[in-house]
């Protein structure tokens, strides 16, 4: 995902988790936030509901391979717009970013 961004945006940033992102959200903002679902420590639906509350009304794209009913209705009750099914390609962003 990396290598695709940065030759399409001009800033990227790829982070270890949940936690680093939020501390690194502290002093910076983004208009989109992508997040795997499941990462150590905070997992990403509970990221993308601490994230509404400090940067309410970003763009929120989360990835996972497992995605049962109750993660999708979780997802949508939080604002998640797109949610990426591993594996994916490069135009499963596009669309999700789209879409």
């Amino acid at each position: 995902m990396e290598y695709y961004f940065k030759r399409k945006v001009s800033t990227f940033i790829a982070l270890e988790s949940a936690e680093e992102a939020l501390e690194r959200l502290k002093d910076e903002s983004f208009d989109v936030i992508i997040c795997d679902c499941y990462l150590p420590g905070m997992n990403g639906l509970n990221f993308f509901e601490v994230l509404e509350k400090i940067h309410p009304g970003r763009i929120k794209i989360l990835v996972t391979a497992l995605a049962d009913k109750d993660l999708i209705k979780e997802a949508k009750r939080l604002g998640i717009r797109n949610i990426i099914h591993k594996p994916f390609h490069s135009h499963d962003i596009e669309k999700a970013l789209t879409g």
